[in-house]
């Protein structure tokens, strides 16, 4: 945790955050040009530390004018489609620093306020638990969810495991065997927008008459919960991958 008596930057954070870039640029989201992205920090160190490394990235020049990186001060009065927050909270802060992160509410204000479509954190969580008032707060809030990496992978099959493969190449993220009121969804999938996707991996049980009624009446009623319901036929995913890909690609 590199600082001084009143900055500092972290290194994991700046790396993740290059990261998730690397997965939308995958994903051909940074190319949307009406999207504009926003990274918000308490420390001006950190905000130098990542206009450093994404200055470096091969997709800079396609978004460095749609992206704002600063701290609280930079977003006053403007709105961005995304944005990351890097509390740069983490074992080895100064508590003075740490204190002023965790009281500071108009820092956390604007990362939840000027994000129009999502907001993504980078962050230690155990350490912003640890620190206190608004800080511990909104860590509790983001603990009592589903965390990315956090949750152990369940599959009901071998085409359900092959998604899972093909969705960490494309770098979505997602939740296996997910439950959702009387349902229990093959895979929660969450786009760089914010938008959840009931994905489901259709194998032989799925292609009679009768199931296909029940998931229609089934599929209007998560669509009423306002998931979009996605069916991939498992035969698909091992005889035309290709198209598979292309169509969860395009999923924003």
């Amino acid at each position: 945790m590199p600082k001084s008596s009143r900055s500092a930057w972290n290194e994991a954070e700046v790396s993740k955050t290059i990261e998730i870039f690397n997965s939308w640029y995958k994903l051909d989201f940074l190319s949307q040009q009406d999207i504009r992205f926003g990274i918000v920090t308490p420390f001006r160190l950190q905000m130098e530390k990542m206009k450093q490394a994404l200055n470096k990235q091969p997709w800079w020049d396609e978004i460095k004018d749609r992206l704002i990186v600063g701290t609280a001060h930079a977003f006053q009065g403007d709105e961005c489609d995304i944005m990351i927050f890097s509390p740069v909270v983490a074992r080895g802060l100064g508590k003075n620093l740490c204190r002023w992160v965790a009281d500071t509410d108009q820092l956390l204000n604007v990362a939840i306020t000027r994000a129009r479509g999502a907001m993504h954190v980078v962050g230690d969580l155990h350490e912003c638990r640890l620190a206190g008032s608004y800080l511990s707060e909104f860590a509790e809030y983001v603990a009592s969810g589903n965390i990315a990496g956090q949750t152990e992978a369940r599959f009901d099959s071998p085409a359900e495991e092959h998604m899972a493969d093909i969705l960490d190449e494309i770098g979505l993220w997602y939740l296996p065997q997910y439950p959702e009121g009387r349902y229990r969804f093959d895979f929660l999938v969450v786009s760089p927008f914010g938008t959840r996707y009931d994905l489901e991996v259709d194998g032989r049980g799925h292609w009679t008459a009768e199931q296909m009624r029940i998931d229609e009446v089934r599929d209007k009623v998560v669509e009423e919960l306002e998931y979009n319901v996605i069916r991939i036929d498992a035969r698909d995913l091992f005889n035309r991958e290709d198209i598979v890909k292309a169509r969860i690609s395009r999923l924003s």
